[in-house]
């Protein structure tokens, strides 16, 4: 097998393809960087006026809390219902009904002592002894 050397001309061409390749290789990498550089940037800003926009929306929904607010004052409330006229309380539907009260929260005074909790077992708050007391007369209506 014989080897030849190449010719000058030959050499400089394979070099300069070679450059070239290498070039185009660079490019294209540098490229693909700015364009994922871009993304970032793109996203950064979509976050940025998301976050905008929702501190737009907190802004808009406490002016709008403040507004109600304002329009339920108590003193505003009773303006309103002074220019509806006389009114009639509506009664509870148990009461309508010709049903019977079972359970309503009842706040007496019971001594710690004499607390029931809702299993029966003494030890329990106030109000679960008026749930018990409340449940006891409900039962006792109904038999």
């Amino acid at each position: 097998m014989r080897i030849t050397a190449l010719r000058p001309s030959a050499a400089a061409f394979n070099l300069a393809l070679k450059l070239a390749f290498l070039t185009l290789a660079l490019t294209l990498t540098a490229a693909s960087l700015l364009s994922i550089r871009q993304q970032r940037i793109a996203a950064a800003n979509e976050m940025v006026r998301a976050h905008q926009r929702v501190v737009a929306h907190d802004a808009s929904l406490r002016r709008i809390r403040v507004e109600i607010a304002r329009s339920l004052a108590p003193d505003r409330v009773q303006q309103m219902v002074a220019t509806l006229g006389p009114m009639k309380a509506i009664p509870p539907e148990w009461q309508s009904s010709g049903g019977v009260l079972v359970w309503a929260p009842v706040y007496t005074p019971t001594p710690p002592d004499a607390a029931i909790d809702d299993l029966g077992e003494p030890g329990g708050t106030v109000m679960q002894s008026a749930r018990q007391s409340g449940a006891a007369a409900g039962r006792g209506a109904h038999e």
